[in-house]
């Protein structure tokens, strides 16, 4: 709305993205999608993993845009269902320093999950966040 150049958007994108194990294991989308409004970010995805079964974190590569960079820049979202998983403490993080990956933390006691928490079985997620990047 308005004239101004203040009231235009500087960038609009939309599309699609592929989630990945960076630690090992198998993905298969069923829906991962993004929208991008200025430098806001804003992704879903419907997805089962099988990470591999070992001691490391269960993280979610393939995100489409680097998150903002800062000593300590986090952002959150929401896990909307899970198959299988007892799930009911995670919440899900995306942290510059990380290495620009989605990952999930028990909310009580903010412990990152393992890939041991999936037994080494499939589990279908349902998940959204928005978070704010530099590009």
């Amino acid at each position: 709305g308005g004239t101004g150049a203040a009231n235009h958007l500087d960038d609009y994108e939309e599309g699609t993205w592929t989630p990945t194990l960076p630690e090992g294991g198998s993905v298969t989308v069923n829906a991962a999608f993004y929208t991008k409004i200025g430098r806001q970010v804003c992704l879903q995805a419907q997805a089962s993993f099988t990470p591999t079964n070992n001691g490391g974190h269960f993280r979610i590569g393939g995100v489409p845009f680097v998150s903002k960079a800062g000593s300590s820049t986090y952002s959150a979202g929401s896990l909307g269902y899970s198959a299988s998983l007892n799930t009911s403490d995670w919440g899900l993080i995306i942290e510059h320093n990380s290495g620009n990956y989605l990952y999930f933390n028990n909310k009580t006691n903010g412990v990152v999950i393992l890939n041991s928490a999936f037994g080494g079985s499939s589990s279908n997620l349902l998940f959204a966040i928005t978070y704010m990047t530099d590009s």
